[in-house]
């Protein structure tokens, strides 16, 4: 998986999980996918695959090819509400 493909999964996952949080609660889902993986990022994606890791993903149905997948990325969500586009630049930022 490409560096960008995993950065917008990981914020992706924080969008979904943490975007009714404070910065603070979206850091914490992030240091939770970094604890979880020993803080080597080329262990997300596997987190991020385990049964019940995150609520987000848990009927998740797009399957996991990692050479051609492209997350879900909530464009009428974001661009619909400023606030939302605040939310969506943090959860890249702190992926990033």
């Amino acid at each position: 998986m490409s560096k960008t493909n995993l950065v917008n999964l990981a914020a992706q996952v924080l969008w979904k999980e943490a975007r009714g949080e404070k910065i603070e609660g979206i850091k914490a889902v992030a240091s939770v996918i970094l604890n979880r993986t020993g803080n080597d990022p080329i262990y997300i994606v596997p987190v991020l695959k385990q049964p019940s890791a995150f609520e987000c993903l848990e009927n998740y149905t797009g399957g996991w090819k990692d050479s051609d997948y492209k997350w879900y990325f909530p464009y009428t969500e974001i661009t619909s509400n400023p606030a939302n586009r605040q939310i969506w630049k943090d959860c890249n930022d702190i992926a990033l």
